[in-house]
């Protein structure tokens, strides 16, 4: 289960991935979670933009179709 924390920030990296504080403990959540992949951020730090993974993706239409 995610927290609203956690909840928000994967919204915040669907909607606005740069501005996205890599920094923030709920990142690192959703990616243990592999909700989100982080890839990009291992391979240039300075270009980093995190992203959903398809199970992130998935998680997140399944709530946009319940509202």
């Amino acid at each position: 289960m995610l927290s609203p924390h956690e909840f928000s920030m994967l919204l915040r990296i669907a909607r606005a991935p740069d501005s996205v504080d890599l920094a923030n403990p709920a990142f690192a959540v959703l990616v243990e979670k592999r909700l989100v992949d982080d890839t990009q951020v291992r391979v240039n730090a300075v270009a980093a933009r995190p992203a959903l993974t398809p199970i992130g993706q998935m998680l997140l239409s399944r709530f946009d179709e319940a509202a």
